[in-house]
Protein backbone atom coordinates (compact mmCIF):
# COMPACT_ATOMS: atom_id res chain seq x y z
CA UNK A 1 0.00 0.00 0.00
CA UNK A 2 0.90 3.29 -0.85
CA UNK A 3 1.68 5.64 2.14
CA UNK A 4 -1.46 8.31 2.51
CA UNK A 5 -1.05 11.88 2.97
CA UNK A 6 -3.50 14.91 3.81
CA UNK A 7 -4.56 17.28 1.12
CA UNK A 8 -6.30 19.92 2.28
CA UNK A 9 -9.64 18.10 3.00
CA UNK A 10 -8.62 15.06 0.70
CA UNK A 11 -6.59 12.29 1.84
CA UNK A 12 -4.55 10.91 -1.01
CA UNK A 13 -1.57 8.47 -1.63
CA UNK A 14 2.07 10.24 -1.40
CA UNK A 15 3.17 9.30 -4.99
CA UNK A 16 1.15 10.66 -7.47
CA UNK A 17 0.78 10.25 -11.37
CA UNK A 18 1.69 12.89 -13.64
CA UNK A 19 -0.91 13.01 -16.07
CA UNK A 20 1.17 15.47 -18.56
CA UNK A 21 2.16 13.00 -21.03
CA UNK A 22 -1.20 11.51 -21.60
CA UNK A 23 -1.86 14.82 -23.65
CA UNK A 24 1.20 15.78 -25.38
CA UNK A 25 3.69 13.65 -27.65
CA UNK A 26 6.54 12.82 -26.23
CA UNK A 27 9.71 10.54 -27.20
CA UNK A 28 8.97 7.26 -25.07
CA UNK A 29 5.57 6.82 -26.15
CA UNK A 30 4.77 9.46 -29.15
CA UNK A 31 1.37 7.91 -29.72
CA UNK A 32 -0.29 7.69 -26.42
CA UNK A 33 -1.70 11.10 -27.56
CA UNK A 34 -3.82 8.56 -29.99
CA UNK A 35 -4.72 6.13 -28.03
CA UNK A 36 -7.38 6.81 -25.44
CA UNK A 37 -8.04 3.75 -24.42
CA UNK A 38 -4.33 2.96 -23.79
CA UNK A 39 -4.05 6.13 -21.73
CA UNK A 40 -6.91 5.13 -20.09
CA UNK A 41 -4.95 1.85 -19.13
CA UNK A 42 -2.24 3.65 -17.83
CA UNK A 43 -4.35 5.86 -15.07
CA UNK A 44 -6.10 2.32 -14.45
CA UNK A 45 -2.40 0.92 -13.52
CA UNK A 46 -2.00 3.74 -11.39
CA UNK A 47 -4.97 3.34 -9.65
CA UNK A 48 -4.29 -0.34 -8.94
CA UNK A 49 -1.25 0.21 -8.04
CA UNK A 50 -2.74 2.04 -4.75
CA UNK A 51 -2.37 5.85 -6.72
CA UNK A 52 -4.98 8.15 -5.57
CA UNK A 53 -3.58 11.36 -6.56
CA UNK A 54 -3.38 12.50 -10.11
CA UNK A 55 -1.83 15.35 -11.02
CA UNK A 56 -3.91 16.98 -13.99
CA UNK A 57 -4.11 21.05 -15.01
CA UNK A 58 -6.98 22.97 -17.72
CA UNK A 59 -3.80 23.73 -19.42
CA UNK A 60 -2.53 20.21 -20.49
CA UNK A 61 -3.87 20.75 -23.76
CA UNK A 62 -2.26 20.36 -26.87
CA UNK A 63 -3.68 23.61 -28.30
CA UNK A 64 -5.65 26.82 -26.58
CA UNK A 65 -8.83 25.36 -28.21
CA UNK A 66 -8.63 21.83 -28.21
CA UNK A 67 -9.40 19.63 -25.34
CA UNK A 68 -6.66 17.94 -23.27
CA UNK A 69 -6.87 14.87 -20.99
CA UNK A 70 -8.81 16.02 -18.53
CA UNK A 71 -12.10 16.59 -20.65
CA UNK A 72 -11.50 13.64 -22.58
CA UNK A 73 -10.62 10.84 -19.74
CA UNK A 74 -13.93 12.63 -18.03
CA UNK A 75 -15.65 11.88 -20.70
CA UNK A 76 -14.83 8.38 -21.37
CA UNK A 77 -14.71 7.67 -17.69
CA UNK A 78 -17.97 8.38 -16.32
CA UNK A 79 -17.91 5.97 -13.46
CA UNK A 80 -15.12 7.37 -11.61
CA UNK A 81 -15.59 9.25 -8.33
CA UNK A 82 -15.18 12.83 -9.10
Amino acid sequence: MIPQRTLGPFTVSAIGMGCMPLSFPHDRDPDLINNPERAISVIHAALDAGGTLLDTADIYAPTWNSMGHNEILGLMMPYCER
